[in-house]
């Protein structure tokens, strides 16, 4: 645990977002446009689950805080993300800005390089902060602003 400590932050949160429960799940006006989208193109919506190990951290959608070799799904996989690589544009949201948001997107940044974020546009209308994390989430907008991503309403994104 010790060493496990001294790589990662850890935080005690209250159970949520288990599997299985209604956190755990995509909204249901989301899950339908995602389902029409599938519909009319003929495509599937690739899902990433995370946090599925539990001696690991795993706020990142794509790789756990502290990645465990015994275990494949922790880890980076660039496979899985190759039609993220080849996007002209990547679309970000979700919850939660200061934490998961963010640790995914930097992710990719420390996988991919710092020009992949000229790809980002971070939908601002659909993602907020953990009540009380407010100033890490801003931190986190402005370090990608300075890399070239972009904020947006996603209004004007699907106009």
């Amino acid at each position: 645990m010790r060493a496990y400590l001294q790589q990662s932050q850890l935080y005690v949160w209250p159970p949520h977002c288990l599997v299985g429960s209604w956190g755990h799940t995509i909204h249901q006006e989301l899950n339908q446009a995602l389902q029409q989208w599938e519909c009319q193109r003929l495509r599937v919506i690739q899902l990433l689950f995370k946090g599925l190990n539990p001696l690991t951290e795993h706020f990142s959608a794509f790789e756990a805080d502290v990645p465990r070799a015994d275990d494949p799904a922790t880890c980076f996989d660039h496979q899985q993300l190759a039609a993220l690589q080849a996007a002209d544009r990547v679309l970000v949201g979700g919850e939660a800005l200061s934490h998961c948001v963010a640790s995914s997107v930097r992710s990719l940044l420390r996988h991919l390089g710092p020009d992949f974020a000229r790809k980002l546009i971070l939908l601002e209308d659909c993602s907020s902060p953990v009540p009380g994390f407010e100033k890490q989430a801003a931190d986190f907008v402005a370090e990608i602003r300075q890399l070239g991503a972009s904020l947006q309403r996603s209004t004007a994104v699907f106009d």
